[in-house]
């Protein structure tokens, strides 16, 4: 179908032209010209052409790598803080199956406000 015309178009254009020595150069009012050139410069230029898209690409790719580090850095810290028991362990001695605080750091039983702090 069409893709497949355009396939062979962009083939022709970017592969076998330059190699032939044609630069197919896009105006803005939509025409082409056509102009002979050396086959070498234009084969240095496509490569120049593909190195940058080959950093851009790389670019990216280590963008989002450290962007995965980071966020693996960041849940690794959380996955390292203490439960919520250990953080209460130096102002409470007993917790109860729900894990609320039962008795205090001296061991006496929470009473009226406390138990609800």
């Amino acid at each position: 179908p069409h893709s497949e015309l355009l396939a062979c178009c962009d083939h022709v254009r970017d592969d076998t032209l330059p190699q032939l020595g044609v630069r197919l150069e896009d105006r803005p009012d939509g025409k082409a010209v056509w102009k002979l050139d050396d086959p070498a410069v234009l084969a240095a230029e496509r490569a120049e052409r593909q190195a940058a898209a080959a950093e851009a690409a790389r670019r990216k790719l280590a963008n989002a790598l450290d962007k995965k580090v980071k966020e693996l850095e960041k849940l690794q810290k959380l996955a390292a803080l203490p439960s919520e028991r250990d953080a209460l362990a130096d102002r409470y001695s007993a917790f109860d199956e729900a894990g609320e605080p039962t008795h205090d750091k001296d061991g006496q039983l929470l009473q009226g406000k406390a138990v609800d702090k």
